[in-house]
């Protein structure tokens, strides 16, 4: 099978909707990720394969310390990057899918000289956590009663990223 990562696109977001509610996320509206499309700061990317999507991975760049509030997004190493959502449709899972989508991601940390990546994960995702974990993610800290529906504590996670040296 033939598979790209490539940005996603208006016409994608009711697969990505399907894949959201099969992966039992949070629900986004597809209003909300429609304007992801555009935002400056959204990592919003999408593994095709020969007919189809075969998942997708949502993050946001995060500056530190700055509260603007329409934040410039300049090449720095003030900066960090925040996963909201990953999915691969069940049939395609365990075939890597996830792990492309996050090395795009890891990828563009180190090209916007990113420090750390970090996301949460339900406590009870066992799956989940373990492979944040084969992909250099620790447990950093917990968040009390983060989820609802139903209500649950999520694991913190970061990856900090080894930013290529200029010679």
């Amino acid at each position: 099978m033939n598979e790209s990562i490539e940005k996603v696109k208006p016409s994608d977001i009711d697969c990505i909707k399907q894949i959201e509610i099969q992966s039992s996320l949070s629900s986004w509206s597809k209003a909300d990720y429609l304007i992801e499309i555009d935002r400056t700061d959204s990592l919003f990317y999408l593994a095709r394969g020969d007919k189809d999507i075969l998942g997708f991975i949502l993050a946001r760049l995060i500056m530190k310390d700055t509260y603007d509030s329409k934040p410039t997004f300049n090449i720095s190493n003030n900066t960090e990057i925040e996963i909201y959502n990953i999915a691969v449709k069940k049939q395609f899972r365990r075939s890597m899918i996830g792990s492309r989508l996050l090395d795009k991601i890891s990828s563009r940390a180190q090209e916007i000289l990113a420090e750390k990546i970090f996301l949460e994960a339900r406590k009870s995702n066992f799956g989940a956590i373990a492979f944040y974990k084969k992909h250099g993610f620790e447990v950093t800290g917990i968040r009390k009663n983060f989820y609802t529906n139903p209500p649950e504590d999520a694991i913190l996670m970061t990856r900090h990223i080894e930013l290529l040296q200029n010679p």
